[in-house]
């Protein structure tokens, strides 16, 4: 899996004025590649990540995942991707409080159906990170 992001810039109306929050952002991940993105708060870096997953539209350029444009794609066919091929963790993990682990673990799945070798996978990983009992 490659995702790439070629020649990204973003804009941010404040009131009267316009803000560059990414300006010609280019850079390739690869499968199995580990990013870190470090810099002092404001700089941008979730906004990239926002645009590298889908969920922000750069004003230009464009974001693929293996050769598939993400940047034309309406919003329904990129929360599938997200749903199926991109995982994110956020720092706020928004996790329901009303759920288990692994019911949180599993919510994302639920548009497609959850299937029993997934819900097994999502069990083992949790005991994987000393998470099971939570779950």
């Amino acid at each position: 899996m490659t995702l790439a992001a070629r020649g990204v810039s973003v804009d941010v109306r404040e009131g009267a004025h316009v803000r560059r929050v990414l300006d010609d952002v280019t850079l390739e991940v690869d499968d199995g590649q580990l990013v870190v993105l470090a810099g002092p708060s404001g700089s941008g870096k979730t906004t990239l990540l926002a645009v590298l997953v889908g969920l922000l539209t750069p004003t230009t350029g464009d974001v693929s995942l293996d050769g598939r444009s993400l940047t034309t794609l309406r919003e329904h066919a990129r929360a599938r991707l997200r749903r199926t091929r991109i995982g994110l963790v956020l720092q706020e993990l928004m996790l329901v409080p009303e759920l288990s682990a692994l019911d949180n673990v599993l919510l994302p799945l639920v548009p497609d159906g959850v299937e029993k070798a997934e819900v097994d996978r999502a069990e083992a990983a949790l005991a994987r990170f000393g998470l099971a009992s939570r779950g």
